[in-house]
């Protein structure tokens, strides 16, 4: 069926096409009853608990284990008519990870994956629909957004990720070069010796300004 080519990732690439680009417009629980991912049966009575709980019926789903964050994910981005990226196969440029901190991926739950062209960011979400984690995006990168799908637990295992090649790296550098200086002290010992400096050329400019006093 179509649904099942949609959700069929291309071999190695980890980017999986929606059926439909712009998306469907159908609720996301008639999305993942489509998908095959949860049964009709069990759905309603899903949706019978959030209506009394106020929570989301595919939430419920996962907090219990009967639907998985990447099928959620995944059905999340063919109802938005987005690329689903699996970031466990999908070969992220670091240059465009690294240009949100880690502190504000946590907190849209986004990650730019890749440059598309010159002037655009391809970001892996978790929720598409967040305009202002788009919007926030684009502003403190200055690249326009293409948003696509990820799961949650994909971008908490890119961060993860990224924290460990980090320290793997401070360490090997600490590792190869022992002796190297602490760039901290080398700053502090820098203002302290400018400071010197300073200090020391207004004492020889107060001592000349009391000797030609001391002519007059």
């Amino acid at each position: 069926s179509t649904f099942d080519t949609a959700t069929k990732p291309r071999r190695g690439n980890g980017i999986t096409t929606p059926s439909r680009r712009g998306g469907s417009g159908r609720v996301l629980t008639d999305v993942i009853v489509d998908l095959g991912f949860i049964d009709r049966g069990t759905m309603d009575l899903a949706v019978d608990r959030a209506t009394e709980s106020g929570g989301a019926p595919e939430r419920i789903l996962v907090a219990g284990g009967q639907l998985s964050d990447d099928h959620l994910s995944r059905a999340t981005a063919e109802r938005f008519g987005l690329d689903h990226v699996d970031l466990k196969l999908y070969r992220v440029d670091p240059d465009a990870a690294k240009l949100v901190a880690p502190n504000a991926v946590r907190r849209y739950q986004a990650v730019p994956v890749s440059f598309v062209g010159d002037r655009t960011l391809l970001v892996a979400m978790v929720d598409p629909a967040n305009v202002l984690a788009i919007d926030d995006i684009a502003v403190m990168t200055g690249y326009e957004v293409r948003p696509a799908v990820a799961s949650l637990a994909d971008v908490e295992w890119l961060l993860e990720r990224r924290r460990g090649l980090a320290a793997s790296v401070r360490g090997r550098g600490r590792a190869e070069h022992p002796e190297a200086p602490d760039l901290d002290s080398v700053h502090g010992e820098l203002l302290r010796s400018v400071g010197e400096q300073v200090l020391e050329e207004r004492a020889v400019a107060l001592e000349r300004d009391a000797q030609v006093l001391r002519r007059d």
